[in-house]
């Protein structure tokens, strides 16, 4: 984790393209840091070679347990404070940050976005009372519910999760069409034997085909 995959991008291209070191690469390392950063150390059509998809997952708008409201309040409250709320995401140019952008952008809503190195701290931290709110990818939500001190008031995909079925999703909640979704994927070091590739795709997708997966 940090620097919106970009450390983990650097790990998996510093070794050897043989296929023991992998990457699980998210939406933000592969497909939004090209984008959002004028000089990065990797180009990921250059530098990697993708092996399988291996989930999406949509963004999950987690809050404090303790505050009862719905996501129409929070946007209502942070227009009336205006500048006092704040939520949390998992590092500059993350997906979890580009959603909360993008949902400021389409609800008007006024909320101070605070960067953390991982979605794991987001939940802590909205958890102890420090933020008022925060996204974080679906696996993280499901971690912070387990714990019983935060609560999801919305999913930023276009329809309900089905692993969080009882959770609106923001277009529900009067802002249709809103719809972020993050992935992740297997990744190699460019240059990695084809065969290997393939092998690796190949168990990938046993794996993945399991009902319990």
């Amino acid at each position: 984790p940090g620097a919106g995959g970009q450390i983990a991008v650097d790990a998996v291209l510093k070794s050897p393209a043989d296929g023991y070191t992998l990457l699980v690469g998210p939406s933000g390392a592969i497909a939004i840091n090209p984008n959002l950063y004028k000089k990065l150390a990797y180009d990921p059509v250059r530098d990697l070679a993708p092996i399988v998809s291996l989930a999406k997952a949509p963004m999950v708008l987690m809050v404090p347990v303790t505050w009862s409201g719905k996501v129409k309040d929070l946007i209502d409250q942070s227009r009336s404070k205006s500048g006092q709320l704040n939520y949390g995401h998992g590092g500059n140019g993350t997906g979890m940050h580009l959603t909360g952008e993008m949902f400021k952008m389409v609800t008007g809503a006024d909320l101070t976005p605070v960067p953390f190195k991982t979605s794991a701290t987001v939940i802590t931290t909205i958890a102890g009372g420090q933020l008022d709110a925060g996204w974080v990818d679906t696996n993280f939500a499901l971690v912070g519910l387990k714990g019983g001190r935060v609560r999801a008031i919305a999913v930023a995909s276009k329809d309900r999760s089905p692993v969080l079925p009882d959770v609106p999703t923001v277009a529900e909640s009067g802002f249709p069409g809103f719809d972020a979704q993050g992935w992740f994927g297997f990744f190699a070091r460019a240059r990695t034997p084809a065969a290997v590739i393939n092998r690796l795709n190949a168990e990938a997708r046993t794996v993945l085909a399991m009902p319990d997966v």
